[in-house]
């Protein structure tokens, strides 16, 4: 199991990108599972099959239609419950129905290894290193000035171009919360959390400039640590996401351009 952690805008999505352009790996939207339904401070919780459906089913509503859209869980509760039926009476906790569900959806885009991408599992490095001892968890981290302005901006991502599916209201949301002085606070608590684990054997530290300096050669130390074969097509990424100019999903480069913008 793969996690992407980091402060928003820091290059979770484009890592997610890079990695669900692998061969062997598929790369969810965000879940947000941790802390809005799991807070993973303990696994010693029982599940009760109902709730466990029901949780399973939410889970895919997210995947598959989108974590701002209106959620249709119910569709899904017959494949929950064929998902919940596959424990067999076994104990059924929160880590282990999250691992069936990143592995079963894998499975079913006819991958092998999951990656969760929500930039807030920077937070929950510690619990998921010791509740999933093999999973292995990359962070990402920007250059705080350029976070800044990428928050700032990241508003209009509606009107640049792939994203129109994003809510009104959330371009309206992102417009009204934007503060330079949270989202400094925000990026520190982050920074300060990835500085904890940096021996952590679970995890590895990626600067988003340096990968997009060299890119080539962070994938490769990327791909030794979380063992699996470099593929170069883990190089062409489509050049989406920016909140500062147009999407070019024709466009399939990992983009130089997003260092230092904030000059």
């Amino acid at each position: 199991m793969i996690f992407i952690a980091g402060n928003s805008r820091s290059g979770t999505t484009l890592m997610g990108r890079i990695l669900a352009n692998h061969s062997q790996v598929f790369t969810f939207s965000e879940l947000h599972f941790l802390e809005e339904t799991w807070m993973p401070v303990s696994d010693e919780l029982t599940l009760p099959e109902p709730e466990a459906v029901k949780i399973y089913s939410n889970l895919i509503s997210i995947q598959r239609e989108g974590y701002l859209k209106k959620r249709m869980p119910e569709k899904y509760f017959d494949e929950a419950t064929d998902a919940v039926k596959s424990f067999n009476g076994e104990k059924m906790t929160f880590a282990s129905l999250y691992k069936c569900f990143l592995f079963r959806e894998t499975e079913r885009n006819q991958k092998k290894i999951p990656c969760e991408k929500t930039p807030r599992n920077v937070l929950y490095i510690k619990e998921l290193s010791e509740i999933y001892p093999a999973c292995k968890i990359v962070c990402m981290i920007r250059d705080p000035k350029d976070v800044l302005l990428s928050q700032k901006k990241k508003w209009k991502r509606r009107f640049l171009g792939g994203a129109a599916s994003i809510p009104l209201r959330e371009s309206i949301r992102a417009r009204i919360n934007y503060h330079p002085f949270i989202i400094s606070r925000l990026w520190n608590v982050n920074a300060q959390e990835i500085e904890k684990h940096k021996k952590n054997q679970h995890v590895m530290t990626l600067s988003f400039e340096s990968l997009l300096r060299n890119p080539e050669k962070e994938i490769r130390d990327l791909c030794a640590f979380l063992e699996i074969p470099f593929e170069a097509e883990m190089l062409r990424v489509q050049k989406k996401g920016s909140s500062s100019e147009f999407d070019a999903a024709d466009k399939l480069e990992i983009d130089k351009k997003k260092i230092g913008n904030w000059k």
